[in-house]
């Protein structure tokens, strides 16, 4: 028996009763449900020291979460706890864990796993489709000389192109098959060049093998075949691993699973936190039907509720929990406010997203300000009130009313979070923000809509048409549709009708000079036009769309989704008369992206994020802004699960909030109608929904 000094001892706790329950759990199995602000890292680490008070060894021991920053943050509470007495508890990732019982399992003299990055596995899947194209290109143009066709360098590949994002998303279903313990032959039908996936595949694992190269997914399936072909190595680590801890269970995927099954064995002593409502990972193969399933698959499992969230103040609370009932598939919960507070929430609605942007930051600078007394009283506000329903009571309602709890509360910007569903909307975002000279950090890529592929081909004709023939931009649309044209003919930087029907003259490709004239007379088409009316020709007389959607091919979520772009591209041609102007605003993006990369490590600036990249903070302000259909939930999500997903991200985005929370959505005008996210439809009996008349901070200099 270890004897422990009485500071260690937990028998003077402060928890609730469900915490202590959970912190007091013996052997066997056991699921806790912890939603946010809960105190599960507290329950974990408590039940890690009482664990050991009980006699069990601390090298026995193994606490597993998803992420190395938070394994470190969960040692480093647990070594304060516990004065550095016990550094044998082993905290780790699954991957870090696995990596460490597949190279002890090697023999000795031949312990190396060369572990790639994610540049490298891109790097090595470029390599793979490069191959494969040239491959085809070879076969193609054999083929056509066999049957006396004449053969151009960019011919015999159509149907095999592919960019940055295509490269991406097949490293994702990659990745997603491994972690579903699946081959090639299941992957998803909308994946990019689906008709050679599966050599795609095949060629990929083959170099990586060659090279003895293994990524984290690997690992996975490598610790899963070495422990399920040998059993004495099995009870070898079911011994050292007697007690097992895993954080975020909801994250868990397939393969993860069928590991941990393995090790925890038949006494099952595993002791699993996560909540299903924040199970948000479904696009990298995680499984919350694993969590909800737990007793089935460990037959006699506890189960406890910690059912108080000490972060939410009550009016948050409440709302989290009418949003998130609407799912169906999920543990049903009961969960009280451990925090006094009633704090504040409100729906606002405007006409355009500038309209909405502008609130926000007037928001923001409102509280960063110190100003909230003022704001309650009406002063200094730049925007009007119209019939403020309380739906509670069924009567029109002052704002104030729920304002008064934070009167004079001192906030910094760091302590305000603007939370959004997509990097783009982000992105937009904190250029607006930098526009207002209001600083901001944002940790994650950077990226307007200007900058996808698509657009960038179409903002390429609009340049080689009004602003000097620059072979760039020539390389870029001279087979966008295709046209055959070849790079050869294309001599000069600045290129010139003449010069292109002169070579193909030469080479005696009569049928090439037609082509390239016509590619001509489309570009005098579009230099004789305003942007707008350039964009609209180039998409539907050139044929730039259906050139798009024959390239996408099933693909008719990423089609929908340039659609949109192209169209949100035209919109904002409509505000310019000529291509200079347009430049000008383009390069003034630029600028503000160069602000925003340069921002990105602000101390004291507004924090802005994803919904997923939220998970497992909180801020004292949040801001959601952009509440549409098509954006939350996402339009790319149809099927009642993918619903769910998307509901469980609106959660956790809620449940950030500890004081103040502001959702906003747009309603557009009579050309172009928004839809307010059905997500807030549960709302509207405890909420004040608000519709503001908002003017910008500009208009009272």
């Amino acid at each position: 028996m270890i004897r422990l000094s009485r500071s260690l001892k937990t028998n003077n706790i402060n928890g609730n009763p469900a915490q202590l329950r959970a912190i007091e759990h013996g052997a066997g199995a056991a699921c806790v449900i912890a939603g946010p602000g809960s105190g599960k890292t507290f329950v974990i680490i408590k039940r890690v020291i009482r664990l050991i008070e009980k006699g069990v060894s601390p090298n026995q021991i193994l606490v597993i979460t998803f992420t190395k920053a938070a394994a470190i943050t969960m040692q480093q509470r647990f070594i304060k706890e516990t004065d550095s007495m016990y550094p044998e508890v082993l905290f780790g990732t699954f991957h870090s864990c696995f990596y460490q019982i597949l190279k002890d399992s090697m023999p000795r003299g031949d312990r190396t796993l060369t572990v790639v990055t994610e540049s490298e596995k891109y790097n090595i899947l470029l390599h793979v489709l490069r191959s494969m194209q040239s491959d085809i290109r070879k076969k193609r143009k054999l083929e056509m000389a066999v049957n006396g066709e004449s053969f151009t360098d960019n011919q015999g590949t159509d149907d095999f192109e592919f960019d940055s994002e295509t490269v991406k998303a097949l490293l994702c279903e990659i990745s997603k098959l491994k972690n579903d313990g699946r081959g090639a032959e299941s992957a998803d039908c909308n994946v990019p060049l689906k008709e050679y996936f599966t050599e795609i595949y095949k060629e990929y694992d083959s170099i990586m093998k060659d090279q003895s190269y293994i990524d984290f997914d690997d690992m996975v399936l490598m610790c899963h075949d070495l422990l399920s072909k040998n059993p004495s190595l099995l009870e070898i680590y079911r011994e050292k691993f007697n007690y097992i801890l895993i954080d975020e269970y909801q994250d868990i995927n397939k393969m993860q699973f069928e590991v941990v099954k393995l090790l925890a064995g038949n006494n099952g002593n595993l002791f699993v936190v996560g909540d299903d409502d924040q199970a948000i990972y479904g696009f990298r193969g995680s499984k919350p039907e694993l969590m909800l399933g737990f007793k089935e698959f460990f037959p006699g499992a506890e189960e406890i509720l910690l059912n108080v969230n000490y972060r939410c103040a009550k009016r948050i609370l409440e709302s989290s929990l009418r949003v998130i009932d609407e799912n169906k598939v999920r543990f049903k919960k009961d969960i009280k406010a451990g925090n006094e507070k009633d704090g504040i929430v409100s729906v606002h609605k405007f006409l355009t997203k500038n309209d909405q942007y502008e609130y926000v930051a007037k928001r923001i600078c409102e509280l960063a300000a110190r100003k909230t007394s003022k704001l309650v009283s009406g002063e200094n506000c730049n925007y009007e009130k119209s019939n403020v329903l309380d739906n509670k009571n069924g009567n029109t309602k002052n704002m104030a009313y729920s304002l008064n709890a934070n009167e004079n509360k001192l906030f910094e910007y760091k302590d305000i979070a603007v939370i959004f569903r997509t990097n783009m909307e982000a992105t937009s975002f904190a250029s607006f923000l930098l526009s207002k000279n209001i600083p901001c950090t944002y940790r994650e890529k950077i990226n307007f809509f200007h900058e996808k592929k698509y657009i960038k081909d179409i903002l390429s004709y609009l340049s080689f048409a009004y602003d000097g023939h620059r072979r760039s931009d020539f390389f870029r649309i001279m087979n966008q549709p295709v046209r055959y044209i070849c790079r050869d003919c294309a001599a000069n930087e600045v290129v010139d009708e003449r010069n292109l029907i002169s070579y193909y003259q030469r080479k005696g490709k009569y049928n090439m000079m037609s082509v390239v004239q016509k590619f001509f007379r489309d570009i005098g088409m579009i230099e004789k036009t305003i942007p707008y009316l350039g964009v609209h020709y180039i998409r539907n007389v050139i044929g730039f769309d259906k050139y798009v959607k024959d390239k996408l091919g099933n693909n008719k979520d990423a089609y929908k989704e340039y659609l949109e772009d192209a169209d949100k591209l035209m919109k904002l041609c409509r505000e310019y008369k000529s291509y200079r102007e347009l430049k000008e605003y383009f390069d003034e993006q630029a600028k503000l992206l160069n602000a925003v990369k340069q921002n990105k490590t602000c101390k004291n600036g507004v924090q802005l994020m994803t919904m997923h990249a939220s998970k497992g903070l909180e801020f004292p302000i949040v801001f959601i802004p952009d509440l549409n259909e098509g954006i939350v939930p996402s339009r790319k999500s149809i099927g009642v699960s993918d619903i769910e997903e998307e509901r469980r991200m609106f959660y956790v985005a809620i449940t950030r909030a500890k004081e103040e929370l502001y959702m906003t959505y747009v309603t557009g005008d009579k050309d172009n109608p928004m839809r307010m996210s059905s997500f807030l439809r549960p709302l509207n009996k405890c909420v004040v929904f608000e519709e503001m008349k908002y003017r910008s901070i500009d208009e009272d200099i």
